[in-house]
């Protein structure tokens, strides 16, 4: 995983605003708050196997198709060579994917959050599904900086993802810096804070 983080590191910084926001997108916890008993590890996944060029095509093919269920996400750290499987499905280009499920934040406070993805990715969090981060069109693993989002409470939040690969290689990945931490954590979020409800 060591050449994988050296590349997200080059991506960082090639592609991320040289500026760093003072604001912070407020996001709202899941309300109830799900108990551990409801919930299963990682985040649900459904495939669509279609020729998609952007999230906008993603987002209606999911919609009127009924694709398929693949294996829970255990946390979002996929990084797959040319012909190896996209993430969980049984293939390896061509694909949409709609994630759904939780992210649970350990503490209330400020958390930066950095996605990479190849291909495209819309990500919405917390229960009003605010949209925190997209990246859209065909490109290499890559990231568009950190996101900085206001936390109020400890808890689960809801997340929902659309992510797309086309061709060549495939990843989806998430690393963050708690309110505690001093820089952007260069593993991937631990799977303990993914978790999703049984379909």
């Amino acid at each position: 995983m060591g050449l994988f983080c050296a590349v997200l590191a080059l991506a960082a910084l090639t592609l991320a605003p040289a500026w760093a926001p003072a604001w912070a997108l407020e996001v709202s916890p899941a309300n109830p708050q799900p108990s551990e008993a409801q919930l299963e590890p990682g985040l649900a996944v459904k495939y669509v196997y279609w020729d998609i060029r952007f999230l906008r095509e993603a987002r209606d093919v999911l919609e009127v198709k009924d694709g398929e269920v693949g294996s829970p996400l255990p946390n979002l750290s996929f990084y797959s060579e040319v012909g190896e499987p996209a993430l969980t499905s049984h293939r390896s280009t061509l694909l949409a994917a709609e994630i759904t499920g939780y992210m649970k934040f350990p503490q209330a406070g400020r958390y930066e959050l950095e996605f990479a993805s190849n291909d495209g990715l819309q990500v919405s969090l917390g229960a009003d599904e605010i949209e925190i981060y997209e990246h859209d069109g065909r490109h290499v693993c890559g990231t568009l900086g950190a996101v900085t989002v206001e936390v109020p409470e400890s808890g689960w939040y809801p997340i929902h993802m659309v992510y797309f690969q086309r061709h060549h290689s495939s990843c989806l990945w998430l690393s963050w810096r708690t309110p505690t931490d001093t820089a952007i954590d260069q593993e991937a979020v631990a799977p303990e804070f993914f978790g999703h409800t049984p379909r």
